[in-house]
């Protein structure tokens, strides 16, 4: 090989390798190159923090990681020639005795104050759709900040600039999805003189996203990101003035602005004026919870533009909900104070020492009335036993609604004495019930009772309905004193409804039901058809009563309609020895065609 050739040959070589040397030059960054950072004085917010947390997903806290990315990126630009000022620099709310507003106005007026040649404001995001992710940078637009400040256009020129070259430094260091650099009026970015930006580093709400900002060694790619954007804006010239973006110009007039008070320090409450949606996120296209109804009180967490974010203490379930659907409250009232109710055991129950095991104190017998003491989570009621005035706990389900025992011992001793009871004057429905029956056990007729009580022509009642009954309107007694006889003032026909039963029409004319088989000629199972007439028995009617001789009936069948609580009044036992006999699990476990036994 000749000696040109060597030279040749080392020539390309001494070529090449420059070659290569400018482009490895070309891939370092210029962090500390003259016109940088150095310098220059940085104010470094570490969103949230104290009393408000900002998003909390996936187990994150937004507060704890802005703080971590925060004092990493302070220490970065210190050791690059800044002066680095942080808004905070532990867990504190920096107006911990104010508003959110005021925390927020704190962080611009620090800025102010420290003539920074640039602001940088950290946050993490979240959204209703956990498969959101990547990196957003925003700068401050023309107007439409809630703290009322207006910036110049060359303002908007410098934060846009600068937020552009922060966001492609992120891209470019961790690789994450490119949002863009955007317009939007966060209050921190209301700076006049200032270029400012806030960068959301990724989604909280995005699973990953979220394992990647608690991960060191993301926070530190992210850190370096944002030196490596400070220097380049520093760098390029911009700092002095940049075109404009159009969006960042745009008029004001109409505008919705985002805001970044994710979270009231101060306690805050409203309530519900309509049917309103609890939704995943702020967003009215988020997954709805439910539906929450009208005079809901929830307490406000934060606010996300037109959404609030709320925790509802009933439930203690939080969600969004959509500020037009919600007015300013005060806290919920403390809840009522309890009041005792009576119920009644309608089959035989256990008296219990305790709310779910316990020691068992022995049976209590079927109708016997408690008084319910205190609210229950159980499936057992703390009670007081009327008869005996013993406390324990009873079954749930072996009792069911009722009014307070009708017959205190004073009552029971005037009637022993011959003194008439006093009527009461109201009555509730029992399982079981009619309102036939129930007029008859009473004493007045179903039309006084349906009037006093405004009920539907078809005499619904539902059980624990309480009854007035009408206190001048009492129906005619059958029942007679000693040497009268019963003697019904007019002679009549009824014809049978659907619904009618023997005893109810009894009740309902002033006769006996006995009465009314014997002039009827009825079968004693007392089956009835509609459309049927009967004729009512009058005061020169034969003698009606059957002879005495006549065996007792040992069963009865149901008819159509027909109610356990008829059926007694009808055959002349009380309803708790049918349930006892028949082996019923409630009084309204009967069916038309069942045959019940008598005795």
């Amino acid at each position: 090989m000749s000696l040109l050739v060597h030279v040749s040959y080392l020539s390309r070589i001494i070529a090449t390798a420059a070659v290569l040397g400018a482009s490895l030059l070309a891939m370092v960054p210029q962090a500390a190159a003259a016109g940088s950072v150095n310098g220059k004085t940085i104010v470094v917010d570490p969103g949230h923090g104290g009393k408000d947390p900002g998003a909390v997903d996936n187990g994150v806290q937004e507060k704890s990681i802005t703080l971590a990315v925060g004092r990493q990126l302070a220490g970065v630009l210190q050791a690059q020639g800044a002066r680095v000022v942080m808004t905070r620099d532990s867990d504190v709310s920096l107006a911990p005795s104010g508003t959110v507003d005021a925390d927020l106005q704190a962080r611009v007026n620090l800025a102010q104050q420290s003539h920074a040649s640039a602001f940088v404001s950290i946050h993490g995001n979240e959204a209703a759709d956990p498969n959101a992710n990547g990196a957003t940078t925003f700068y401050g637009p023309v107007c439409g900040f809630y703290s009322g400040v207006k910036l110049s256009p060359a303002d908007v020129s410098r934060s846009y600039s600068l937020a552009q070259k922060v966001q492609a430094a992120i891209v470019s260091r961790t690789h994450e999805r490119d949002n863009g650099a955007q317009s939007a009026a966060f209050w921190v970015l209301g700076n006049p003189g200032v270029p400012a930006i806030l960068v959301e580093t990724a989604f909280l709400s995005n699973k990953s996203d979220a394992a990647k900002l608690v991960d060191p060694g993301h926070q530190h790619l992210l850190v370096d990101a944002i030196a490596d954007g400070l220097n380049g804006f520093f760098n390029s010239g911009d700092a002095g003035g940049a075109p404009a973006p159009k969006d960042g110009l745009a008029g004001c007039a109409g505008t919705s602005p985002k805001d970044d008070r994710s979270q009231a320090l101060a306690e805050r409450w409203v309530q519900t004026v309509v049917p309103a949606p609890l939704l995943s996120g702020p967003d009215d296209k988020a997954k709805i919870f439910s539906t929450l109804a009208p005079f809901t009180h929830l307490k406000v967490l934060g606010q996300n533009g037109d959404f609030l974010n709320v925790l509802n203490p009933s439930t203690n379930g939080p969600g969004y909900v959509e500020a037009k659907n919600v007015g300013p409250s005060g806290p919920p009232p403390a809840p009522a104070a309890f009041e005792p109710f009576w119920v009644q055991s309608f089959r035989a129950t256990q008296l219990w020492s305790g709310p779910s095991d316990g020691v068992s104190f022995g049976p209590l017998p079927v109708w016997s009335y408690v008084q319910v003491l205190a609210p229950s989570a159980t499936s057992r009621f703390y009670v007081r036993v009327a008869a005996t005035g013993n406390v324990a706990y009873v079954d749930r389900a072996d009792v069911g609604p009722s009014g307070a025992p009708t017959a205190t011992p004073a009552s029971a001793e005037a009637a022993a004495a011959g003194a008439p009871a006093a009527r009461p004057s109201t009555v509730v429905v029992a399982a079981g019930d009619t309102l036939l029956a129930l007029a008859g056990k009473v004493g007045v007729s179903v039309a006084d009772l349906t009037a006093a009580n405004q009920l539907s022509s078809d005499g619904t009642i539902r059980v624990g309905q309480k009854l007035l009954i009408p206190s001048d309107k009492a129906a005619p007694t059958s029942s007679t004193t000693a040497g009268s006889t019963a003697s019904p003032s007019v002679a009549t026909t009824v014809t049978i409804a659907p619904g009618d039963t023997l005893s109810g029409i009894a009740a309902r004319s002033g006769v006996t039901v006995s009465e009314l088989t014997a002039v009827n000629h009825l079968s004693l199972d007392g089956l009835l058809k509609v459309g049927q007439k009967l004729a009512l028995p009058t005061a020169g009617s034969p003698a009606v009563a059957r002879p005495a001789t006549a065996p007792n009936p040992t069963s009865i069948t149901v008819g159509a309609g027909d109610t356990l609580s008829a059926l007694a009044a009808r055959v002349g036992v009380s309803i708790e020895t049918l349930v006892a006999l028949n082996h019923l699990a409630a009084p309204d476990a009967i069916q038309a065609g069942q045959t019940l036994k008598l005795g």
